[in-house]
């Protein structure tokens, strides 16, 4: 059987959302495709990253949207109309 590492950076969302990309790589072990073979370091990384608040799912769905961005309460915000472009100073 093929052993496979899978770094926390790819653990974290595959577990976080079995719909992402990386979720597919979990259903596919859980099946038996492959054996997964961790480290405490990449544990100790899992176990930072999901005690980072980006990845913790909100107390209210509506408290999401200031992580994307938003202010609370308003939809997404509007890019504007006109952007201003730095002119490069010549050298």
């Amino acid at each position: 059987m093929t052993r496979v590492v899978l770094d926390a950076n790819v653990l974290a969302p595959a577990f976080a959302n079995p719909a992402a990309a990386a979720g597919g790589l979990i259903a596919r072990w859980r099946k038996g495709a492959f054996e997964l073979v961790v480290s405490v370091p990449i544990l100790t990384g899992l176990r930072r990253t999901f005690q980072d608040p980006y990845l913790r799912p909100p107390r209210d769905p509506r408290a999401s949207r200031g992580r994307l961005g938003a202010p609370s309460g308003q939809g997404p915000r509007r890019p504007p109309d006109r952007v201003r472009r730095r002119r490069r100073h010549p050298s």
